[in-house]
């Protein structure tokens, strides 16, 4: 039974990570990212790790944080620690200066655009979500 239930959960959550078309979707955070940050005079510290926060929970998981890495001159980048057991990733998330984006090497780049966080949907065909549930479950 925890295996069917397993595989249900991956399923589900396949279908709710996996876009429908190649347009760009808003960020479910996006009218609080607003709120909050103020992209005319740049991104400080406090606010882009208000960004890299909620990358982090849109894009990577619920459990887990970041934790500030460094600041270049262009960006703030800061390290995934992901699970109970706060597994460092190997590649930060990092966020432009001037609030242009906000990216990770593994997932989908974020760009301010018409006063929302955006980020491009991937098309998956039916084909490809059936090959990618066999290899789970094989």
């Amino acid at each position: 039974m925890k295996i069917t239930n397993t595989y249900v959960l991956l399923f589900l959550c396949l279908f709710s990570s996996l876009g429908g078309s190649d347009k760009a979707t808003a960020i479910r955070s996006s009218e609080y990212l607003e709120r909050r940050i103020r992209i005319s005079d740049g991104i400080d510290h406090n606010e882009a790790e208000i960004l890299a926060s909620a990358y982090f929970m849109e894009f990577i998981g619920l459990c887990g944080g970041i934790g500030f890495l460094k600041e270049t001159e262009a960006e703030w980048e800061y390290i995934i620690l992901y699970g109970y057991a706060a597994t460092k990733l190997e590649h930060p998330i990092v966020v432009s200066k001037d609030g242009r984006y906000v990216a990770y090497r593994e997932g989908p780049k974020l760009v301010h655009q018409d006063g929302q966080w955006l980020y491009p949907e991937k098309e998956h065909s039916l084909h490809e979500l059936d090959s990618i549930l066999d290899e789970f479950g094989n």
